[in-house]
């Protein structure tokens, strides 16, 4: 019953956050699909803390009611340009106080990357050698996303990733899975693909995970501090 009453404030919480984007509502377009990219195409997202990654045993977090609204705005050659943005009615809009990390220095930014699927790999693309200036594609600088990095796509089959929370486990290593199943705020997915870097936190640098698949998208992310051994991802609403 606790379960389901602080589920029900959640959602009620990342609802008010967002936003109706008019041309996704009138034209149906759904969300971001890797599998099938659309001008149109959305995704939202709940910001999320993670508390204690070091202690398997303790796998509690907190969401905030920040929304983050991912777009497929513009095709050229190709190349998709998607728009990020925080969305008005957001917590870290309303209180830069509670835009405590990285992730949300100026919550009022609009930024906008190009991404395209070229043989079963998600590629970005965007203006700096180095930095990604993105909401989303924070967690992507250092081992997945650089200008001439990918994202696999295509389904890893093993081995199966036990997850505990929100969190997959406290090496600091580079890994990959699957979860055959897994729910998040009461949406059931299946067969996603588990990506952990966290071999930068071998020298004090931060880890990153990724759950996502072909056809959802980016689905569960976050990056850890190690010496903070705190969390801060987007899930996917």
């Amino acid at each position: 019953m606790k379960f389901r009453i602080l589920l029900t404030i959640i959602l009620a919480l990342a609802t008010s956050a967002c936003e109706t984007h008019q041309l996704v509502s009138s034209q149906g377009h759904g969300r971001i699909n890797f599998a099938n990219l659309e001008v149109g195409q959305s995704s939202s997202y709940i910001r999320f803390k993670g508390e204690n990654y070091f202690a398997s045993d303790d796998s509690s977090f907190v969401y905030f009611s920040d929304t983050l609204i991912v777009t497929v705005i513009a095709k050229n050659s190709g190349w998709f340009t998607i728009e990020e943005k925080i969305s008005a009615g957001s917590l870290a809009r309303r209180d830069s106080a509670h835009a405590d990390s990285a992730l949300l220095q100026d919550a009022t930014n609009i930024y906008t990357n190009r991404i395209a699927v070229i043989m079963d790999s998600l590629y970005l693309e965007h203006a700096s050698t180095r930095f990604v200036e993105s909401y989303l594609f924070q967690f992507s600088l250092q081992d997945v996303f650089y200008i001439d990095g990918a994202l696999s796509l295509e389904r890893i089959t093993e081995p199966e990733v036990v997850l505990h929370g929100w969190k997959t486990n406290d090496c600091a290593c580079n890994f990959q899975g699957t979860v055959s199943e897994y729910d998040q705020l009461g949406i059931e997915y299946q067969d996603l693909n588990v990506i952990v870097n966290n071999e930068s936190m071998r020298t004090d640098g931060p880890g990153h995970t990724y759950l996502y698949s072909r056809e959802d998208g980016l689905v569960h992310l976050y990056w850890v501090n190690p010496w903070t051994q705190r969390a801060i991802g987007w899930d996917l609403l």
